[in-house]
């Protein structure tokens, strides 16, 4: 599956909960690092979401922190990792998330933040609110671009009172895009394919 990716939001987040768990400690991950070092990384052009992490895992051992890497220059540039001065956060492995949105849910809450492939197409246009595009909008087949999913609720309209699960979606556009960099998508029936390809890392 070959994805646009934002390499270092899509895969893991800034602050990952996950590192905060393991190494009792906040941790900022350098997004340029992953741009930069992993093989087949294209910087935010096309790259394969599970080739990347099974190159963190095999070939770079992980992560370097944002202190000890060079700052986002939203460009891939030669890696200049310097292994004997730094040693990355480690990552140990990465586990795909069956594809079910009340299974996604569970994974959220006991494992942090999930890697998510999405058909950016409906976040395209996006401006704020619950975004609920049909399949025929957001092909949930066409997936080309890499979110983290880092929380999920349910609005309810006082109005009507009707009920509408939505994820919230950490992008890579800025804050000036979306709702401060958000982004809320309806959940429960896999708008824009976004349970289609899910997973997360083990860190050590």
């Amino acid at each position: 599956m070959q994805l646009r990716m934002s390499m270092g939001n899509g895969l893991f987040g800034p602050n990952h909960p996950q590192l905060k768990i393991y190494l009792q400690q906040n941790v900022t991950l350098s997004e340029q690092f992953l741009i930069d070092c992993v093989p087949s990384s294209k910087g935010c052009g096309t790259g394969s979401l599970i080739q990347t992490y099974a190159e963190i895992v095999s070939i770079l051992g992980g992560v370097l922190s944002e202190d000890n890497y060079f700052p986002y220059a939203n460009t891939k540039l030669e890696c200049r990792w310097r292994k004997s001065a730094s040693k990355p956060v480690p990552v140990i492995g990465f586990k795909r998330v069956y594809p079910n949105e009340d299974v996604m849910v569970e994974y959220l809450a006991s494992h942090g933040p999930l890697s998510a492939a999405i058909n950016s197409k409906s976040m395209q246009s996006y401006g704020g609110g619950i975004d609920e595009p049909s399949d025929e909008k957001c092909s949930p087949k066409h997936l080309d671009h890499s979110v983290l999913i880092v929380g999920y609720s349910t609005y309810v309209s006082k109005e009507t009172g009707k009920s509408t699960p939505y994820w919230i979606i950490k992008n890579s556009w800025g804050t000036n895009w979306g709702d401060k960099g958000y982004y809320y998508l309806v959940r429960g029936r896999n708008a824009c394919g976004i349970a289609s390809d899910v997973s997360f890392a083990y860190v050590q």
